[in-house]
């Protein structure tokens, strides 16, 4: 059967797809859901075992019956004829036996898996020696069988590894030790021992290093985390201020995200936080929480009889390099204002600033506005920048001619009603600086922007 185009100039067949060899369509359905793909078996005779040879076998969706998940798994594992499995991902269902997990895991294995992503699952030993491996995820906490722990581990191609912290710590010593080519790295788990525990992360060829820790107490615990990786080029730490990090080689570093969770000791906190901060020599771009700005305080520094408070001394980083600097969650306090003073007074190049304040009065929030228009710039090669909107909060983005404030409220709905008018409430002069203020129908919406 033909039909024809708009134009009439073209014919098409109606069944295109059935055309192409078996080859092409194995890999259209290894790209599809394998519930989806699966289904395909009932359009034809030509279809009914297509299916069978895909590459990518995922079980993504949970079952609640145990018994129905394991049949399930073992009747398409049984039916695959492929001899390479690119991506074997699996979601383990409480009251699964660890015989099946097991077996289907060294079926992947066997077909020489490149991918594989476990959740919720105690881990068969033979993932820890599969030498196809490119990618490995360990989704949820790692357990071990009692007679499976793992006694060896060889990953040599392994180039990306997302793993939950693992227990007794020789494990996750030995499992970072034997990729030898690894370049991402994702670490993420609840830290809970109290007894002496070092973890050495010691990967020369590692380009991404994320680590999310948390603890479910704080005191007490005596954890320590050795970074060895000459070429991370990304660091993201998500952690608590209570382990010890230490940094023994991260000279490549070029972008860094750091959120310490502060313990029940500010001081350990700011040492331990500054500490982490001088290792890093070579970077463009730096990201820290707000607790960062929060917990800062004199008090917490060593007394040194030579040293000063009110050393003039400006970072050379800061005079001549940084060209974008952008601060979230402030609240306008005393001590915040003085470091955007700092700030805007010493960048000689920035190019752009932008602060976001919590906010739930805007009158409070257009009185900072103006405070911060009157403090002294050092830059003179700012550009103009773009609006910006958030929920709960306003946005003041500073670049040399242009200020703009914006508040959004909660429950924020813009009023898209044909003719809905804007009506200026003032326009007032602030030092070199133009703003007005509108506000539409909607109670819920104000902005202040440049007007040249």
């Amino acid at each position: 059967m033909s039909s024809k185009s708009k134009s009439g100039n073209v014919e098409v067949e109606g069944d295109q797809i059935s055309c192409l060899p078996d080859a092409i369509l194995s890999h259209i359905l290894s790209l599809i859901p394998l519930k989806s793909a699966v289904q395909t078996s009932i359009l034809s005779k030509r279809w009914t075992n297509l299916w069978t040879s895909i590459t990518n076998i995922e079980f993504e969706e949970e079952v609640v019956n145990a018994t129905r998940s394991a049949y399930m798994v073992d009747s398409v594992l049984s039916r695959c004829t492929s001899k390479q499995i690119e991506r074997f991902s699996l979601v383990v269902n409480v009251g699964v036996d660890f015989e099946h997990v097991k077996a289907w895991v060294n079926d992947a294995v066997s077909r020489n898996v490149r991918e594989l992503r476990l959740k919720r699952s105690i881990m068969p030993q033979c993932i820890f020696t599969c030498k196809t491996l490119t990618v490995l995820e360990l989704v949820s906490d790692i357990l071990f069988h009692k007679n499976n722990l793992p006694t060896s581990f060889d990953l040599p191609n392994l180039k990306t590894l997302r793993t939950r912290l693992l227990y007794p710590k020789v494990l996750a010593n030995k499992l970072f030790s034997s990729c030898p080519i690894l370049e991402d790295l994702t670490i993420e788990g609840t830290v809970t021992v109290r007894s002496r525990t070092i973890f050495n992360i010691s990967c020369p060829l590692l380009k991404t290093l994320k680590m999310e820790l948390h603890a479910l107490e704080f005191e007490g615990l005596k954890c320590k985390f050795v970074i060895n990786a000459p070429d991370v080029k990304y660091l993201e730490l998500i952690a608590m201020s209570t382990a010890e990090y230490v940094v023994e080689n991260l000279n490549s570093v070029v972008e860094a995200k750091m959120e310490i969770v502060r313990g029940s000791t500010d001081e350990i906190f700011v040492n331990r936080t500054v500490g982490l901060l001088w290792e890093f020599s070579t970077l463009k771009s730096l990201s820290l929480d707000e607790v960062f700005l929060a917990g800062s305080n004199q008090s917490y520094l060593p007394e040194q009889t030579n040293l000063l408070s009110d050393l003039e001394i400006v970072p050379e980083c800061l005079l001549s390099r940084v060209k974008v600097i952008e601060l979230e969650g402030l609240e306008g306090n005393s001590y915040e204002m003085e470091m955007v003073k700092y700030l805007l007074a010493n960048a000689r190049v920035l190019k752009y600033l932008t602060i976001k304040f919590w906010t739930t009065a805007p009158e409070l929030d257009f009185e900072i506005f103006k405070q911060l228009v009157e403090l002294p710039k050092g830059s003179t090669t700012c550009q103009e920048s773009s609006k910006e909107l958030r929920n709960n909060h306003c946005v003041l983005r500073y670049a040399h001619k242009a200020i703009m404030l914006h508040v959004k409220k909660k429950n924020f709905k813009e009023d898209t009603r044909f003719g809905a008018e804007k009506i200026a409430l003032f326009k007032p002069k602030i030092g070199r600086n133009h703003a007005s203020k509108f506000i539409k129908t909607s109670p819920y919406w104000m902005s202040a922007d440049e007007i040249t």
